[in-house]
């Protein structure tokens, strides 16, 4: 019965590598290891062809050849490998899902079934209404009123903590000005029924509760808050009164939003990221440009009209980096927009100014929002996809597709030369990235640092990897395309050595990285995961293979530490348990690949 068994198990993986390998017709390392990026950043050369000495070939039989008119599929929340379309990024935890292909091109090159969890919501994904020391619940919409809210001091010292923190400049959803008659409005009696405004003040005062764990290192009691139980109230409450468009739920469904994805809800996150994209263009924000400083303004008009342009930016940074998430096309067309950066901008970004001593009690009025990353990078992002994900990509040639990555890699290089050289990514992980990146007068303004870079590999790859759905390899096998297929292998070889450094760089930075930048970090980590799992698979054989794997494995041992370094809820420690568990599989898969490789040179040796 075992003789029957192993024997229908070698069938069964014989018949998955006949189907898939139509796909790839060769699986051997490159006769060129990637190139050695020095730390400057300023080595942009294509990989080094020089000989060396190849590992052996292993030679897979060719059923069809990939068509890329018949490729549908070209965002970049879709993964391909060689043409062929192997899975998708999940919508619920931001991890790949791959198809039936994906999963039978796996068990061909590693021999073993894949295991990975099922695209589904796990038990704690939705919003519940929970009790908690601060937050009654079980109470209706209809009895909203400020006996849910908690006390005002409470509020307050959240809020000033918050304002005094330069995470309030990276995150800028709320002004001090006008969110301090938020938290009057909500607090002060009124007899009668709530009104609308009342009610959307409540809802923005609800919101901001629930997102204050996210920066627990500037709230000491966020312990003690129901975050879920918080945003529920939140949403209850923006489902009702979004006839009523107006600045303060453009508010509350953005910090909804960052609540969502700081707990690996992506798929609400989404659902909400459309709200505030709809209400910030159905308000104007994507015109009303203001050329006033912060702090200059002489009336709430003009704060108003520079804090809706300040809600712009911070919707269009969501809007692109959930575009690459979940691949679907942007809901921000820039070109029905008024793209003129903020009075200052960017030589504010790397001032040494807003950062300090979070222990001190700095004045941040008046100092420029810096946003995510960069907003020129974001800008950039954008016309990448674009160039390279959009449907109109899939029309391109070859050669004009490599015109473009090449445009595209410029403008980032030279957008990277325009940064400080304090501040300037770095194309490969400095041996001590985080004391590299932190070398400043605050952690914070390392965090500056650590985020930048994060943000610099992840539209590299997004440039280089686009090449992967191509069949490029098939032309050089007939003697044709020989120039793009180079153009290609060095493109992939390149987002494989970008997506190492981006892991290299989150193991060393891990001790030091905030609450914040660790939850949005998970994308980073899980695209450069993927990347450097399917060029092991691709190249099992390559020397550099079973350093991959354990560089993989370092990640998952990385998540282990963050999650036990921050305060993470019973939702986040469930996105942190799917990632791991995510990984734990792309290493054991990763090592069956090696060793299924090298037996089989070892029969074809005998």
């Amino acid at each position: 019965m075992k003789t029957v068994a192993r024997t229908r198990q070698t069938r069964t993986a014989r018949g998955a590598e006949l189907e898939v390998k139509g796909c790839f017709s060769t699986l051997s390392t490159p006769t060129s290891s990637p190139r050695t990026l020095r730390q400057d950043g300023s080595n942009r050369s294509a990989p080094d062809t020089g000989a060396r000495s190849s590992p052996p070939t292993l030679r897979i039989p060719k059923l069809f050849h990939p068509d890329r008119s018949t490729v549908q599929d070209v965002s970049f929340g879709q993964i391909h490998i060689e043409g062929c379309h192997v899975g998708h990024i999940s919508t619920h935890y931001g991890i790949p899902v791959f198809s039936s292909k994906g999963r039978k091109l796996i068990f061909a090159l590693s021999g073993e079934e894949p295991a990975f969890d099922e695209e589904k919501p796990g038990p704690n994904t939705g919003l519940k209404r929970r009790a908690g020391p601060l937050a009654p619940t079980g109470v209706g919409f209809d009895d909203l009123d400020a006996r849910l809210l908690p006390p005002r001091q409470f509020v307050e010292t959240i809020f000033q903590t918050f304002i005094k923190s330069a995470e309030s400049l990276v995150f800028p959803f709320i002004d001090r000005v006008l969110f301090a008659d938020t938290i009057r409005i909500a607090y002060e009696p009124v007899p009668g029924d709530l009104s609308e405004e009342r009610l959307a003040e409540i809802a923005c005062l609800f919101a901001f509760i629930s997102l204050s764990r996210g920066f627990e290192n500037f709230c000491k009691d966020s312990s003690r808050i129901d975050s879920d139980a918080y945003a529920s109230r939140a949403q209850t409450i923006l489902d009702a009164t979004l006839e009523d468009m107006n600045m303060t739920l453009l508010q509350t469904a953005l910090m909804l939003l960052m609540y969502h994805m700081f707990s690996g809800r992506f798929h609400s996150a989404y659902k909400l990221h459309a709200v505030a994209c709809r209400l910030v263009l159905m308000l104007g924000g994507h015109l009303a440009v203001s050329n006033q400083p912060v702090g200059s303004e002489t009336s709430r008009d003009a704060i108003e009209k520079r804090h809706l342009r300040t809600l712009f930016w911070l919707c269009y940074v969501f809007d692109k980096d959930l575009s690459l998430r979940n691949g679907l096309p942007p809901m921000i067309n820039d070109e029905f927009c008024d793209m003129s950066l903020p009075p200052g901008y960017p030589a504010s970004q790397y001032t040494s100014r807003p950062f300090g001593d979070p222990t001190e009690d700095i004045n941040y009025e008046g100092c420029s929002p810096h946003f995510p990353a960069d907003l020129l990078l974001h800008i950039l992002k954008a016309k990448a996809c674009r160039m390279l994900y959009s449907a109109a990509a899939l029309r391109k040639s070859d050669a004009e597709l490599l015109r473009d990555i090449r445009e595209l890699d410029a403008e980032l290089e030279s957008w990277r030369m325009s940064i400080p050289a304090s501040y300037r990514p770095v194309i490969s992980a400095p041996n001590n990235p985080y004391k590299a990146a932190t070398h400043g007068p605050s952690v914070l303004e390392g965090i500056h640092r650590v985020m930048l870079q994060l943000e610099y590999h992840s539209l590299m790859v997004t440039i280089h990897r686009v090449v992967g759905r191509y069949n490029t390899w098939h032309k050089t096998s007939s003697g044709e395309g020989t120039d793009g297929a180079a153009g290609v292998r060095s493109s992939l070889a390149l987002s494989v050595e970008v997506s190492r450094s981006t892991l290299i760089f989150l193991r060393e930075s891990a001790q030091e990285i905030t609450k914040a930048a660790c939850l949005f970090s998970l994308f980073f980590l899980i695209g450069a995961l993927t990347a450097v799992f399917f060029h092991i698979l691709m190249n099992p054989l390559d020397p550099q293979s079973p350093i991959d794997v354990e560089l993989l494995d370092s990640s998952s041992i990385l998540l282990k530490k963050l999650s036990q370094r921050v305060k993470l809820t019973a939702d986040e420690l469930l996105n942190f348990s799917v990632v791991e568990r995510f990984i734990r599989e792309l290493v054991r898969l990763g090592r069956c690949a090696i060793l299924k490789a090298q037996k089989s040179v070892m029969t074809l040796d005998k």
